[in-house]
């Protein structure tokens, strides 16, 4: 009897394991988001995409071809590649997100890959170094990355944690565009431009506290 019973508590760690173990490698981020919420999040990030890649697109190429005079040489730059390869992306996170192609855990470990590749693309084609000037500067006061920054955790609910991750990088591709720019254009940074993208990083606070209350 002794020997039956301790065969059978010897069994009962190898049979449970094996489960234990899948459920844990298969739900990293269902523990953090509810699978409702996933779900809905992987959706809505499917219509962020499309929006940011249709409207996104023409905001940003026609406002600045209605500044250039219906010029299409003075429109188009070749900073504007990472814009629109960040549009491509919006697009294919759209159809992912429709035809389920992927799992909802990958598409939004792609969506935070969005969000940054946005950011950049944004930053990326200001058309000079005057910074209140450029026509990407919402009103003069503030970069237009910074909506971008807390619109998406908005739209798209998201694990604190990962957020304020991405958003301190979708922060910092302000500066680090406008230090390459000088550098590239062999011109001089003042304080001044430097502290304007102050503002990036506390739209990335916002969002991470925009994640902290959805998340809950």
């Amino acid at each position: 009897r002794f020997s039956y019973h301790a065969r059978v508590m010897q069994d009962l760690p190898s049979r449970g394991h094996g489960p234990i173990r899948r459920l844990d490698s298969s739900s990293r981020l269902s523990s953090s988001l509810p699978p409702e919420l996933m779900a809905e999040a992987s959706r809505r990030l499917g219509w962020l995409g499309a929006l940011f890649a249709g409207f996104g697109v023409l905001g940003h190429f026609g406002g600045r071809f209605l500044l250039a005079g219906g010029s299409v040489s003075a429109t188009f730059h070749s900073r504007d590649l990472i814009f629109v390869v960040a549009a491509c992306m919006g697009c294919a996170l759209y159809v992912v997100s429709r035809r389920e192609l992927l799992s909802q855990t990958r598409l939004l470990d792609m969506g935070l890959v969005f969000y940054v590749t946005s950011a950049l693309g944004i930053a990326a084609s200001r058309v000079s170094l005057s910074l209140p000037h450029t026509p990407d500067v919402l009103f003069g006061l503030v970069p237009v990355e910074c909506v971008w920054i807390v619109i998406y955790p908005l739209v798209v609910p998201t694990p604190p944690r990962r957020i304020l991750i991405a958003s301190m990088l979708a922060a910092s591709t302000g500066p680090v565009s406008l230090v390459l720019t000088a550098v590239v254009s062999d011109s001089s940074i003042d304080r001044v431009d430097l502290l304007f993208f102050f503002s990036n990083y506390m739209c990335a606070a916002a969002a991470y506290l925009v994640s902290r209350v959805i998340h809950g």
